[in-house]
């Protein structure tokens, strides 16, 4: 991977996540960080194809698996987030750190941009790959398709068990949660296993 393919995307996430630090100000609610979660993957994905006169087919597959990742992440927790108090997370944060409007920017935005970049080495990997797509790519395409599925089916089950219980102090035992602890993080480490696997 040469070091010239991933300045680019650096600079993308970060003039992002700072334009992000800016509005948090404005609002005063750090929580939009987390919207930005999903959709900064496929800005890195789809910034990796501009730099790319002919961007290699993994690498389209990549960017089509993370895009539709990311609109679906990027909408649930924005339709969970906005409208709401800022996270308990945050709030406490914000509670015990002076300056926390300053702070907030490399403890929340830059570190969450660092992270990306981090996370995203597997679409990285894929620039440079360019031979034809096989069987354990399809197995691949599959596991991210099933772990999308996976986390979109968690998320959905426990909104609706949110609103249906009333309270935060109750556990959901029913649907993929009560055969997984923690379904939602589980089909997404499924879709990164699945990155990973398209990427070597």
């Amino acid at each position: 991977m040469a070091s010239e393919t991933i300045i680019l995307p650096a600079v993308v996430v970060f003039a992002c996540v700072s334009v992000l630090w800016v509005i948090s100000l404005r609002i005063k609610d750090v929580s939009i960080a987390d919207i930005w979660w999903g959709p900064g993957f496929a800005v890195i994905a789809w910034v990796l194809v501009y730099q790319h006169e002919q961007p290699a087919a993994r690498l389209w597959v990549v960017t089509a698996l993370l895009s539709i990742w990311a609109v679906r992440l990027g909408v649930y927790l924005g339709a969970r987030n906005i409208g709401h108090d800022e996270d308990k997370r945050y709030q406490e944060m914000r509670d015990r750190t002076p300056g926390f409007w300053w702070v907030s920017l490399f403890k929340v935005f830059y570190l969450q941009g660092a992270l990306q970049l981090l996370v995203a080495l597997p679409v990285f990997a894929t620039t440079s790959l360019t031979s034809t797509l096989g069987p354990v790519d399809i197995v691949a395409v599959v596991l991210v398709i099933f772990g999308i599925g996976l986390e979109s089916t968690a998320d959905i089950q426990l909104a609706r068990f949110k609103r249906d219980s009333g309270t935060d102090n109750t556990v959901l035992r029913t649907g993929v949660w009560g055969w997984c602890r923690h379904p939602n993080y589980f089909g997404n480490a499924l879709i990164w296993a699945g990155v990973g696997l398209l990427a070597i």
